[in-house]
């Protein structure tokens, strides 16, 4: 008997070594799942620095989360910084590197006028973008590689008009523009829900070859005329101090309405830095709104609003 059990004996041996070095070669040769690499492009310096920095850390909230969670499918998620210095000619340069990177998709730009500057170069690289505060309209037109989550400007303008008539009770406006695209969607929602004997529109150009005077000119136009029960302000966040600036200066007092940029850090910090608001606190910022572009949800329901 005991003769017969030997060779079972060392067929089970043989098997036992053949499976610890299946085993141990499994461990020599397994590495951890490589990462997915996202680009994050947004205002980390420059006029919207303290926002991008904001957005910058939420966002490493919510993936250390995900990573803790186990990644996507095993694979980690890893963020790879590019710093647009909330200027449209530096986010235009840094496409190339996003593109020649490992990242599979970009998280931005803060600034409208930036992603608008960077759409066709993330469109023809095939790189999908995807923004949570860029809104003007024509961002996400014939470039089916741009998202965004957030309501369109021409959304906004006519959400700012119908809370002028209904809590302002329609009071007389002097619409200050830019002629961009942003402006331009801002306006035509506007127009659309506000009574046009009730409200003035007055476009000013912007961009490196606007005139220097631009702002300054339109901003006289109102100073001179009767005095408006408030100012609205349409055009982009890195446009709007300018306008605001030249209407105080020129001794403006009506309440000045401007977009939900306006209620950030980084438009008080460059308000505070004017000798002016340095001398009077409040001198730029006293009867300054923010408006807050709102999504309702639709899906209805207990517990959801719309």
């Amino acid at each position: 008997m005991k003769d017969l059990m030997l060779p079972a004996r060392v067929a089970l041996a043989v098997a036992g070594t053949a499976i610890l070095a299946a085993v141990g070669c499994t461990a020599v040769t397994w590495h951890p799942p490589s990462p997915i690499s996202i680009a994050i492009a947004t205002s980390l310096t420059g006029l919207s620095g303290a926002a991008g920095a904001e957005s910058l850390l939420a966002t490493k909230l919510y993936v250390d989360e995900v990573n803790r969670m186990g990644g996507v499918n095993g694979h980690p998620i890893e963020l790879v910084l590019f710093d647009d210095s909330s200027n449209p000619e530096v986010g235009r340069a840094n496409v190339q590197t996003v593109a020649e990177s490992p990242c599979v998709a970009v998280l931005g730009h803060y600034l409208t006028t930036v992603a608008l500057a960077v759409g066709p170069g993330y469109q023809a690289a095939r790189i999908p973008a995807l923004t949570g505060t860029a809104s003007v309209d024509a961002l996400t037109v014939d470039n089916p590689y741009y998202f965004r989550a957030q309501t369109p400007v021409s959304v906004q303008g006519r959400s700012t008009a119908d809370y002028l008539r209904h809590v302002f009770k329609t009071p007389a406006v002097s619409l200050l523009y830019s002629r961009d695209s942003f402006g331009q969607s801002f306006l035509k929602g506007f127009s659309e829900a506000y009574d046009t004997d009730r409200f003035v529109a007055r476009g000013f150009d912007v961009g490196p070859d606007a005139p220097s005077d631009a702002v300054s000119a339109t901003v006289d136009a109102v100073a001179d005329g009767p005095e408006p029960g408030i100012i609205v302000i349409g055009t982009a966040v890195d446009s709007a101090p300018e306008v605001l600036k030249a209407a105080r200066r020129r001794g403006i007092k009506a309440p000045v309405m401007a977009l939900a940029g306006a209620g950030t850090q980084g438009f008080l910090q460059n308000l505070q830095t004017e000798p002016e608001e340095k001398e009077h606190p409040g001198f730029f910022s006293d009867n300054l709104y923010a408006a807050t572009p709102v999504i309702f949800d639709g899906r209805g329901g207990p517990g959801f609003c719309g």
